[in-house]
């Protein structure tokens, strides 16, 4: 009796540390895969510069948003310090005796105070937010090309991925034969989407590693659970929280 039952807990913990997915691949499946890569390699980046903004550029973001709320008050100081000047400047011209420098300094004194009256709100470089954004999209197309690139070529096949412990082996399979594609370490974070899992060395990193392709997220999220690695499940939502996130550490 006590072997039967250390058969069957020998049994279930190799279950437990080894899975299968198999992925049928076709061009149609392909161009899934490609579009969230897109989504997740975006999403990636975005987290690095939330990151940035909320850290080490930090100090200047607050400024800004200081200057946003408080730019009446702020315009209206500088009107009074304006007007201040203007009667000192008069005061010098018509009671003291002439001085170039000193008048110099005033004009150029006067003609800040002026440019800060005028300006109606702090200035907003929406521009640059939309080039990082065209930055991220087109460096995103590279790398999703880059990674799908052999796969491309070798459709139809079936990928055939097996899991065991920390380690996954992906084969290829076609009709002339099977293929080993890789087998290695996985990383410590994923990133879960639709159609595809991307792996990162870690949760900061930005260099993707591994990619793995299923239909549908559930069977890989129990695999990640199953390997304790961290990973996130992509969703539009998310994304979206996210640039909110960014706006807000920016604006």
């Amino acid at each position: 009796m006590d072997n039967q039952e250390k058969l069957t807990t020998h049994s279930l913990e190799s279950e437990s540390m080894n899975r299968e997915l198999i992925t049928k691949c076709d061009e149609p499946f392909l161009k899934q895969v490609e579009q969230n890569l897109l989504e997740m390699i975006i999403f990636q980046n975005l987290r690095l510069r939330v990151r940035l903004f909320q850290g080490i550029f930090s100090p200047i973001f607050k400024l800004r948003k200081f200057l946003n709320k408080h730019w009446s008050k702020i315009r209206k100081t500088f009107l009074a310090l304006c007007i201040l000047g203007t009667l000192l400047l008069l005061y010098m011209v018509i009671f003291e005796p002439f001085n170039v420098v000193l008048l110099v300094l005033l004009v150029i004194y006067l003609i800040v105070t002026l440019i800060f009256w005028l300006l109606k709100k702090p200035y907003k470089n929406k521009n640059s937010q939309k080039f990082s954004n065209y930055i991220d999209k087109k460096s995103a197309q590279t790398s999703a090309k880059k990674i799908l690139k052999v796969a491309k070529k070798e459709l139809p096949f079936d990928a055939h991925y097996h899991f065991s412990d920390s380690l996954v082996n992906y084969h290829r399979l076609k009709d002339e034969g099977r293929t080993l594609v890789f087998s290695k370490e996985l990383e410590k974070f994923a990133i879960v989407h639709n159609h595809a899992t991307l792996f990162y060395k870690t949760s900061k990193g930005i260099v993707e590693r591994t990619l793995i392709m299923h239909d549908g997220p559930q069977q890989m999220i129990a695999i990640l659970r199953e390997m304790n690695v961290e990973f996130i499940v992509y969703t539009s939502s998310v994304h979206t929280d996210l640039l909110e996130e960014l706006a807000d550490s920016i604006y």
